[in-house]
């Protein structure tokens, strides 16, 4: 049995819409006992004393919400602060209020021993207000169990009442755990009560609603129970109201706390519903909807995932994601940008006691930085945004890190994002950039955006990624753009739609198309918060012409992906552009927008994105060009980055580049769409003209009117799974990589793989200086692994790059 007593695993939709007034209150009841003692039937006096003086002493230990005042029932003498029990006054308030237990009189109960040593030992502790009607809890003490606490309230919030009892029972457990003490519990099943029907979670949740209509049919209980629920007429409380019910959870082994939640929740949503349409006159049909609540356990793919570090429902383990230590730890020998800002230690002196106001800490977009030590020939960024608010609260942090990433952006410029709030597709020209189909096998444009008001993916709970699913769903549903389908991540039971996720061939189909986003696997990414929960509330909607397609909930909220065969890379931006523009009428429709400032543009979860967060990609062949001296050179002088295509084995490279815009704050989307338009042309030009003999120095071709000054580069490449951590070559490796030609590359290699094997990691850096460009460095680490070398001395690169 698993238990999940944490309020933000709940589904945060509400019971009734606005403006029904069916719902009088809720509540959450959980039974325990301590181990280590008799239950109730078999204990003696002396073990029932002593549960009582243990449970007394642990609820009077709580403070603020939960302080409060225990109340022996009256005629108890084993309560020395009140040897009479409660007094008559006391007792006739709790038992107005359901507050109250009393002995038992049926002779099942009786027979049981649940009755002996009556009233001794026994009573009811009531916390948080001067009076019953106040209570925030209230706790029995040697009922049927040696504790059952109760958390009730008015409305209909039921997730805010399991909130509650959550920390209660997170307070008590730490509580007793200093005691020496702790509740009776084992894998098997789970929490361990004295009724057989309470093993498990040994948690009722409950809500009181008026159902008049309903209620009178005779299908009503039956159907009750094909939901996993228990309906009942309520009792004293609710005197004089008619046809009002108590409904709860059913089953309690074999679900966690948080799905029995869920599963009131939806039921009482779908009692409701069918209640309204009745009031109408309208005829219904009782039928549990295949989405419903008869199987809320974990699906196989979640759960596999949530063993896996980073990608179940904790952090990843090490440096805290909630609160920064008072300290700074020891990072002298970490390797990344993060790192660099952080190491000296004001920075993080000045920011660590910070949160923004949705409550998001240093502590959270500094984890991958302070996790992961790196390598100073693979620099990660290190740090990450849990909401739009970190780029301002921890700005001594976020500008030296963009700076390095993005040369062109001035700090503290106003307008210095991508100029518009949308990209405008005016600017771009649809034209071939291969007229002939020889070179350029595929364009693609993408962008990523976050919706305005949440946590971006790093920082989101359950609930709040599933809002966000729910929203976008929502809006893609009903945008002016093509229409399409969305498919959860297989596993994922979030979308109502579609509650086991995408079937196996739909899956193998977007992964032939290149349109599947995968969990992460690499610790950088995974440490960053990415990872949690998977593969919940993701998935990806895909157009019916395979052409537009969303991925929801990767890195970013929503990364819109236009991608075409052929070259007309214009053409792609301008679909890009369209789809964006639909999906905003959508969004605004309901009051939602894309988190975005003049000084940033549009905000992301890695520094390295903002500004346009686009990513303009063209697939060209050419081999003669790209295995010159000072091809790399050449691409940041057009202010783009080429990288080798590697086939699904990540082994064998081909003659295919991917050659996409190096920027994305400081100019415009156009700009940087045109940018690479230029280069990619520029590029073919340079390709003929070397096929034909042609001797070309390329350090001599002019530089691009519109080009960027020579960086490093950004290492934020839209396309690797890793660009919340993304590869930033330093300038002495980025020189290191200037000169090995097609002729070069296999004694470059072979002096590595020598230098390596002698763990002489001085020499094989030297060595690596001789490769060209990241492309060459990439072989000559994979013909080093081919070879059985241990690469990490020399590199400690990341994963991805290592395998």
């Amino acid at each position: 049995h698993q238990n999940e007593l944490d309020w933000r695993s709940v589904n945060s939709v509400p019971i009734e819409s606005h403006g029904q007034n069916s719902v009088h209150g809720v509540w959450v009841h959980c039974c325990r006992n301590l181990r280590g003692f008799r239950m109730e039937p078999a204990c003696s006096m002396d073990e029932r004393l002593e549960v009582e003086t243990t449970l007394v002493q642990a609820l009077e230990s709580l403070t603020g919400e939960f302080c409060g005042e225990y109340f022996p029932l009256v005629g108890s003498r084993s309560y020395w602060p009140k040897p009479g029990g409660m007094s008559q006054e006391e007792e006739e308030l709790f038992d107005g209020q359901g507050l109250l237990f009393e002995e038992p009189d049926s002779q099942v109960l009786l027979s049981s021993g649940f009755g002996r040593h009556w009233p001794d030992g026994r009573g009811v502790f009531i916390a948080g207000g001067d009076s019953a009607e106040q209570a925030s809890f209230s706790a029995w003490i040697n009922e049927s169990d040696h504790l059952r606490i109760s958390v009730r309230q008015t409305g209909a919030d039921l997730r805010t009442a399991f909130e509650r009892m959550c920390r209660l029972h997170g307070a008590l457990e730490a509580a007793l755990e200093n005691m020496g003490r702790s509740f009776a519990h084992n894998n098997r099943l789970g929490f361990l009560g004295t009724c057989p029907a309470q093993l498990g979670t040994c948690m009722t949740a409950g809500v009181t609603l008026k159902l008049p209509f309903l209620s009178s049919r005779s299908e009503f209980r039956t159907f009750a129970r094909q939901m996993k629920l228990q309906v009942h007429l309520s009792p004293g409380l609710n005197a004089g109201l008619e046809h009002v019910w108590e409904v709860a959870n059913l089953e309690r082994l074999g679900s966690t706390e948080a799905q029995q939640i869920d599963t009131v929740v939806e039921g009482c949503r779908l009692l409701l519903t069918l209640e309204a349409r009745l009031e109408r006159g309208e005829d219904v049909a009782f039928e549990v909807p295949n989405h419903s609540l008869q199987n809320r356990m974990r699906s196989p793919e979640e759960a596999m995932f949530a063993s896996m570090p980073g990608l179940g429902d904790d952090d990843w383990p090490g440096f805290p994601a909630d609160a920064c230590p008072s300290e700074l730890p020891d990072i002298t020998e970490h390797c990344s940008l993060a790192a660099n800002v952080l190491r000296d230690g004001v920075v993080y002196a000045s920011l660590k006691g910070l949160r923004t106001t949705s409550g998001t800490a240093l502590a959270r977009c500094i984890k991958p930085a302070m996790d992961n030590k790196g390598h100073p020939l693979v620099q990660t960024i290190g740090a990450i945004a849990g909401d739009a608010e970190c780029y301002e609260l921890f700005d001594s942090l976020f500008a030296p890190i963009i700076r390095q990433c993005q040369p062109s952006w001035i700090p503290h410029s106003v307008g210095g994002g991508s100029g518009s709030a949308a990209p405008e597709p005016g600017g771009v020209k649809q034209a071939a950039l291969d007229p002939e189909g020889a070179h350029v096998t595929f364009v693609q444009v993408c962008a990523r955006r976050n919706l305005f008001g949440f946590h971006m993916p790093p920082a989101m709970s359950r609930e709040e990624r599933r809002e966000v699913e729910r929203l976008m769903v929502d809006a893609l549903a009903s945008w002016g753009g093509e229409p399409g389908t969305y498919l959860p991540l297989a596993g994922s039971r979030s979308c109502p739609s579609r509650p086991e996720g995408m079937s196996p061939e739909e899956e193998d189909e977007l992964e032939r198309d290149g349109i599947l986003f995968e969990e992460p696997d690499a610790e950088v990414v995974l440490s960053s918060g990415a990872g949690k929960n998977w593969p919940d509330a993701r998935g990806v909607f895909v157009s019916h012409k395979r052409s537009l397609a969303a991925w929801v909930n990767e890195e970013d909220h929503v990364k819109l992906i236009s991608r075409l065969p052929g070259s007309d890379l214009g053409a792609s931006f301008h679909a890009l552009c369209s789809a964006e523009a639909a999906l905003l009428d959508s969004l605004s429709e309901r009051a939602k927008t894309f988190a975005w400032n003049k000084r940033l543009g549009f905000l992301t979860s890695c520094p390295s994105n903002l500004g346009t967060g686009l990513s303009a990609e063209v697939h060209v062949r050419l081999p003669v060009l790209c295995r010159q001296s000072g091809f790399q050179a050449l691409c940041q002088r057009f202010g783009v980055r080429a990288a080798f295509l590697t086939t699904s084995a990540g082994s064998n490279l081909s003659d295919v580049l991917s050659i996409s815009n190096q920027e994305r704050l400081g100019s415009s989307a156009s700009t940087q769409v045109n940018r690479v338009a230029k280069a990619v042309r520029e590029f073919l030009a340079l390709e003929v003209r070397l096929r034909e003999g042609e001797d070309i120095d390329l350090l001599a071709v002019p530089e691009a009117t519109d080009a960027v000054s020579e960086k490093k580069p950004s290492g934020g490449d839209d396309e690797t799974k890793e660009a919340t951590a993304s590869v930033t070559l330093q300038k002495p490796a980025a020189a290191a990589v200037a000169s090995l030609g097609a002729k070069k590359s296999s004694s470059s290699r072979t002096a590595v793989t020598t230098q390596i094997r002698k763990k002489d990691v001085r020499m094989a850096q030297d060595a690596l200086r001789k490769a060209n460009d990241s492309g060459r460095l990439f072989a000559v680490l994979q013909s080093m692994a081919e070879d059985g070398v241990n690469t990490d001395e020399a590199t400690k690169c990341s994963p991805s790059v290592a395998s």
